[in-house]
């Protein structure tokens, strides 16, 4: 699957490779794809539920930060 240019560099996809590539595509589906359900489902207060969530994240990234 690796093959050599004429400059020497190997460009090829290793099995780690393949699955970062993975994380990242369903990581970005998910970043992409939950505004619009939340604003499907919310409408026009979908900000207002967006802060109420980064308000519950905060609390809990306090008491990591606390007991870190």
């Amino acid at each position: 699957m690796e093959q050599e240019t004429s400059e020497g560099l190997l460009r090829g996809i290793r099995r780690w490779d393949l699955a970062a590539i993975t994380v990242n595509g369903i990581i970005g589906a998910g970043i992409f794809g939950l505004p619009a359900l939340v604003f499907a489902s919310t409408g026009v207060y979908s900000l207002f539920a967006f802060a109420a969530c980064a308000l519950v994240v905060l609390v809990i990234i306090l008491c990591f930060a606390e007991v870190g």
